[in-house]
């Protein structure tokens, strides 16, 4: 569904790679392809907010030639991503379950212009987190699930069919 409407794409032409870990620059140009899709698919009496033009990447580790650099730096100046205090983005880094939800949660607001809904804390393994009021949103709006009890796995990896499984409940909202 994710690919049919333009979302996601595979590593080549012929392969999707569901269990590989997603990486920072593979999500950037993921959540870009998602707002261009809501925005292409839009329904009547709905606002929805494209990405801002931006300049060339703040970041010194994304090459300008990189099939990533525009998202990355859209992304960012749409307040959507952030690197770290060095200048540094880690293209190649892996995306943790608690970014991802707040990633997706800045995605749905940035969007939309509406928060997700609140939700209560969830999980116990979240707590002091930065990222702690995204993962209630998103598990709340039935985005995210926890791994199982009262447990989120916030440090653990996203993969890439995790990811695409994450995208198709923003887009119906």
């Amino acid at each position: 569904c994710m690919e049919a409407a333009g979302v996601v794409t595979g590593i080549d032409s012929d392969t999707y790679a569901p269990r590989d870990a997603l990486t920072r620059a593979q999500a950037a140009s993921t959540i870009a392809a998602l707002i261009n899709s809501a925005n292409q698919l839009e329904r009547s009496g709905v606002d929805l907010r494209s990405l801002p033009e931006a300049p060339d990447t703040r970041f010194v580790d994304v090459a300008p030639d990189s099939p990533h650099a525009d998202a990355i730096a859209r992304l960012n100046e749409a307040g959507i991503i952030e690197g770290y205090v060095d200048a540094r983005y880690e293209p190649q880094g892996r995306v943790s379950r608690a970014q991802m939800a707040s990633i997706i949660d800045r995605t749905y607001k940035y969007l939309t212009g509406d928060a997700l809904p609140g939700g209560s804390d969830q999980f116990t393994d979240d707590d002091e987190s930065v990222h702690e009021d995204s993962i209630n949103a998103v598990a709340e709006a039935d985005i995210m699930r926890g791994a199982g009890g009262l447990q989120f796995n916030p440090s653990r990896s996203v993969s890439r069919g995790q990811m695409a499984a994450f995208m198709a409940p923003p887009m119906i909202r």
